[in-house]
């Protein structure tokens, strides 16, 4: 009799698939590439998840990786300006960068010259893509904003206050911090509106931010802690406290957050998956930490790339049986 409801039990477990938000993604290492060329370390980062496709910038030019690939590398330079940051619109198929004193564009699908937008130096970009625009902070208290699609220049936003700095998006929204305010601020995309963007729950701005893109929530990283922030309330629905200052990284293909942080006694490195609901965080996987890899982590779709002492490791979500 027992023996019988077990196999019944077996078989009922069998036949009934598990809820998306029950299966653990388990990411594995699929490739190392070189974190320093030609005597530079790469210094930022970008994801085009129609592509698939991660870029790399550093003062030697621009550089990408493959992720199509079985064992993805490092290739390049596509241009060889001294790249401060960079951005994509991947939908308009461009990639925008930013040199010490000017910004460009660049075709990615064609793979073309760049095209120079405008001269003057700036910090930070970040693409809103219901209106297909680039939000370029410059050293002025404005914000610049460039159509993606023909790089024709907008009128400049005003900003409450001297620099914009830290830029986020989602449809519709532009979140910046703003120097001398205490606030995080908010761009309304349709009505170039700026406005503080009052956060209910513990949350201390400035810090780095990462975004759900489809824009359910806002992921921001200050001093020790991570804070997910519901983007229509406003209100923090979860918050995890580390050893030391983590590194996160949104992975809106698995739908998950990838944080780590360094043990500051221990020097070890914590790489943690957590699934991210209403109810807030929750703890799915450890991940081993490759010889020499760093908290640094920059997200891909299924996977993410880690920062290591002298290289890059991809990341990729193993296929579940």
């Amino acid at each position: 009799m027992k023996t019988a409801l077990i196999r019944l039990l077996v078989l009922v477990a069998a036949a009934v698939p598990l809820a998306a938000g029950q299966i653990k993604p388990a990411y594995s290492v699929v490739s190392t590439v070189p974190f320093i060329v030609d005597g530079q370390q790469l210094r930022t980062f970008v994801f085009d998840p129609v592509g698939n496709r991660f870029f790399a910038g550093s003062d030697r030019g621009l550089f990408w990786i493959d992720l199509n690939e079985p064992k993805p590398r490092l290739k390049g330079p596509l241009v060889k300006h001294d790249i401060i940051k960079i951005e994509v619109a991947p939908d308009v198929g461009r990639l925008f960068y930013l040199t010490p004193e000017e910004l460009w564009s660049l075709d990615i699908r064609k793979l073309g010259e760049p095209v120079l937008l405008g001269a003057g130096r700036a910090y930070d970009l970040a693409y809103e893509p219901t209106r297909k625009e680039m939000y370029v902070t410059p050293r002025l208290p404005v914000v610049w904003v460039f159509s993606a699609e023909t790089g024709e220049r907008a009128p400049d936003i005003k900003l409450p206050g001297w620099l914009g700095r830290g830029l986020e998006a989602v449809p519709g929204r532009v979140f910046l911090d703003v120097d001398g305010q205490p606030d995080l601020y908010l761009i309304d995309a349709k009505t170039r509106e700026v406005s503080p963007w009052k956060v209910k729950g513990p949350f201390v701005p400035p810090g780095y931010l990462d975004a759900d893109p489809t824009g359910r929530y806002l992921f921001a990283r200050y001093d020790r802690y991570v804070v997910a922030i519901d983007i229509e309330k406003a209100a923090v629905i979860d918050q995890l406290a580390m050893l030391s200052t983590p590194s996160i990284a949104y992975d809106p293909g698995a739908e998950r957050l990838i944080v780590t942080w360094q043990d500051p006694v221990k020097s070890d490195i914590s790489i943690v998956v957590y699934r991210v609901d209403e109810k807030g965080f929750t703890e799915e996987r450890r991940l081993g930490n490759p010889r020499l890899g760093r908290s640094g982590v920059e997200p891909t779709s299924h996977g993410f790339v880690q920062q290591a002492q002298y290289s890059l490791y991809v990341w990729a979500m193993k296929k579940q049986p």
